[in-house]
């Protein structure tokens, strides 16, 4: 047929048409091949941060044109989850999605992830959140437990996973988005800033001391100390200390057990934080029995946690989430607390001076 063509035309005309049909029959196959997997090439971590800022109902018209389909809705209790996948291509359809985005809203925190099976993504998403100053560990994803990487600035975080086991290869950027408080009343509110960088973004860099806390006596771990000095200081404690993330508990106290600290004088009077339960640092142990409207142990000489109030279900204060450590001028060498534990009521009866020395807030698990 390419011959009849080019025996009734110019040679030079046929020739090029010859080459512009070739030309628009690859490019029709072309369109009807791969214009999906090119579409979603384009999803990366700019569209991501992208979603964040869309309204809900732009969100699927977005992802549809970024050759997304959705696969999976749930509203439940206020939290809304979505799924979307690329579309598949009608002549495989039993193949991997290439790559995935799952958001999931509910009251306090928003979850944008994106899985792809494209590596490129994932490294040139580290490379800028590096170039952004996002803060991160100095471990690399290579060196870290799960071959992950955490990035973090203010109330956000984006976790970056190599591939794992039966995970069909995809990588995962996890973005995490807090919502910030309109305001801080009580202590027991500082227990939802769960990162130095989520405490900063509320309270501002400036009022938060990196310092080290006597974890026990030859042991240093580190902390972040807000209104280092002043009654309203509190000790941050995370069970991350590369990332300062995962917190462990809060520290309340007039003297705070941290290494800039020695240099300081111990503040005196109760401490600037209101807590919910009624306690205060330097409650005496008689108020305290009574706020708690039941007895209530204290370990004695004989156990490592000496003069901090026993975990107990019983009473109105929950010892469990807001332990106590009292103290006592004139205890040291008292025989009576050469036990286990003891009653409080039994040494409120004694007349022994206890009061409220540390007040530590533990998150509900």
């Amino acid at each position: 047929m390419t011959e009849n063509i080019q025996s009734v035309l110019p040679k030079s005309t046929s020739t090029n048409n010859y080459i512009r049909m070739k030309t628009i029959l690859l490019l029709i196959a072309f369109c009807f091949t791969t214009p999906l997997s090119l579409y979603s090439q384009k999803f990366s971590l700019g569209d991501l941060f992208g979603l964040t800022s869309m309204n809900t109902g732009d969100v699927e018209h977005f992802m549809d044109r970024q050759g997304f389909e959705e696969s999976c809705q749930n509203q439940d209790n206020g939290t809304i989850e979505v799924s979307f996948e690329t579309k598949k291509n009608r002549h495989n359809i039993q193949a991997y999605p290439e790559k995935m985005v799952e958001i999931r809203i509910d009251s306090g925190t928003k979850t944008y992830s994106l899985f792809t099976r494209n590596a490129h993504d994932f490294i040139q998403a580290k490379k800028k959140l590096i170039k952004a100053g996002y803060f991160h560990g100095s471990q690399d994803e290579a060196e870290s437990a799960g071959g992950s990487m955490l990035f973090q600035r203010d109330n956000m975080s984006l976790l970056a996973i190599r591939p794992w086991e039966d995970s069909a290869g995809y990588y995962l950027l996890q973005l995490n988005i807090w919502k910030i408080p309109a305001s801080v009343t009580f202590a027991e509110d500082l227990l939802q800033f769960d990162s130095y960088q989520y405490l900063a973004s509320f309270f501002g860099s400036r009022n938060i001391k990196s310092d080290l806390y006597y974890f026990s006596k030859n042991e240093l771990k580190k902390c972040s100390v807000l209104y280092n000095g002043t009654k309203r200081q509190a000790v941050f404690i995370w069970g991350d200390e590369e990332n300062l993330n995962h917190l462990s508990y809060i520290i309340f106290s007039n003297g705070i057990p941290t290494l800039g600290a020695e240099s300081n004088a111990a503040l005196s009077g109760t401490s600037g934080w209101h807590f919910r339960s009624g306690i205060y640092t330097g409650m005496s142990l008689r108020e305290l029995l009574k706020l708690n409207q039941a007895d209530f142990e204290i370990y004695g000489n004989q156990s490592e946690f000496s003069f901090m109030v026993k975990p107990n279900p019983l009473g109105k204060i929950d010892f469990s989430t807001t332990a106590l450590m009292l103290s006592c001028d004139q205890c040291a060498g008292n025989p009576l607390f050469n036990q286990p534990a003891l009653s409080a009521l039994s040494l409120v009866k004694s007349s022994i001076p206890l009061k409220v020395h540390d007040i530590i807030l533990y998150p509900k698990k």
